[in-house]
C-alpha cells in the first residue's frame, strides 16, 4: 500500500530491447564526448535514472530538462538551482515545439571545446522512456538543416566504435553528431510515489500501473497542489477526493452510458469510469489540468541536507 492509499506492487518494467539499450550505452560510451541525460520537467528528479548514472559515472553530462511547458515554471527554477547545486550543468528545452532546442548546442561546445573539429562532437542521448529523446535530436536537426522530409538515414560511423552504431548531425558549426539510445527504465521501481510519476508522466505504460489507480493519484496530486481547474472543467462545486464523483462528472461532460444494454454504444459503469479515467490522465498529460512539478522539492532538498 502506498502512502496514498493506493495500492501498490513493486513495479518491473525492462523489457528486453531495454536490458539492448543499457548495452549499447555501455559499449559506445567510451567514444561519446557528451552525455545529454534528457529528464522530465515535471519530474525532474525522479526522471533520473540511477542505473544510468551508474553507467555514464564521471563522463561529461548535460541534464536536459524537457517538456519545460507543462511544468511549473517557479518550480522548474529552483530544480535547476538544486541540480546546478550538485554541480550539474542544466539546459531547459521544450522540443514539442522546437523551443530552446539550440541551447543543448551551445552548452555542448562550451563543455567539449574545439579539440574535435576534425571528427566533430560526438554526444550520446540517453534518459527514461517517453522524456522526448527523439523529439529533442529532431528538433536539432530541422534547426541544422539535416532532417529530410522523409525518414532520415543515419549519417557515418562513430569513430571508435563498430560500425553497426552511428549518429545523426545535429550541427555544421561546430559539427555536431548525437547517438540515439532506447529508453532506460530502473529494472524495478520500489518506492511507490515515483513509480506513479514515472507513469503519470508516460514512463511506464498505463496498463502496467492500472488507468484507475493513476487516476486516484492524478487526483491527490491536483489536491495537493491546489490546482482546482477540474472543478470548472466538470462542474464540480467544490474539490473532491473521491474519484468516483468526478469519473461520474467526467462521464457526464464528455458522454457516457446509453439508455439500455440494447444500445450498441451501451457502457457498463465500470467501461464509463474507465474511459473517464483515460480522458483524465489525457488531459493532465496535455497540459490541460495545470502546470505541475509532481517532485517535492522540499523533500528533495532535505534529503540533500542528510
Amino acid at each position: 500500500m502506498s502512502a496514498f492509499g493506493i495500492p501498490w506492487d513493486k513495479v518491473s518494467w525492462f523489457p528486453g530491447h531495454m536490458a539492448k539499450g543499457l548495452l549499447q550505452i555501455k559499449n559506445t560510451l567510451k567514444s561519446i564526448h557528451l552525455v545529454l541525460e534528457v529528464r522530465d520537467a515535471r519530474i525532474p528528479f525522479s526522471s533520473g535514472n540511477p542505473v544510468l548514472e551508474e553507467v555514464i559515472g564521471e563522463k561529461r553530462r548535460l541534464i536536459v530538462l524537457n517538456k519545460t511547458d507543462l511544468a511549473h515554471p517557479n518550480m522548474t527554477k529552483r530544480a535547476v538551482s538544486i541540480l546546478e547545486g550538485q554541480g550539474h550543468r542544466v539546459v531547459l528545452t521544450n522540443a514539442a515545439d522546437g523551443k530552446h532546442v539550440q541551447r543543448i548546442v551551445h552548452h555542448a561546445a562550451d563543455l567539449v571545446k574545439t579539440r574535435f573539429q576534425t571528427t566533430g562532437i560526438w554526444m550520446m542521448v540517453c534518459g527514461v522512456p517517453n522524456v522526448g529523446k527523439s523529439s529533442i535530436i529532431n528538433a536539432l536537426r530541422r534547426h541544422a538543416g539535416t532532417l529530410p522530409k522523409k525518414e532520415a538515414a543515419k549519417v557515418g560511423p562513430l569513430p571508435g566504435v563498430t560500425r553497426s552504431v552511428s549518429g545523426f548531425k545535429v550541427s555544421t558549426a561546430p559539427v555536431m553528431f548525437v547517438v540515439d539510445t532506447p529508453g532506460v527504465m530502473v529494472p524495478d521501481v520500489v518506492e511507490a510515489e515515483v513509480g506513479l510519476k514515472l507513469a503519470l508522466t508516460g514512463a511506464v505504460k498505463d496498463s502496467v500501473v492500472g488507468e484507475e489507480v493513476l487516476a486516484q493519484y492524478l487526483l491527490h496530486i491536483l489536491n495537493a497542489r491546489k490546482a482546482y481547474t477540474y472543478t470548472s472543467l466538470f462542474g464540480l462545486h467544490e474539490p473532491t477526493d473521491d474519484l468516483f464523483q468526478l469519473t461520474n462528472a467526467v462521464t457526464a461532460k464528455i458522454g457516457g452510458r446509453s439508455r439500455g444494454e440494447d444500445d450498441p454504444t451501451f457502457e457498463s459503469t465500470d467501461q464509463a469510469r474507465e474511459r473517464a479515467c483515460r480522458y483524465l490522465l489525457k488531459l493532465y498529460r496535455d497540459g490541460a489540468l495545470g502546470t505541475l512539478c509532481l517532485d517535492d522539492l522540499n523533500v528533495v532538498t532535505d534529503n540533500l541536507k542528510t
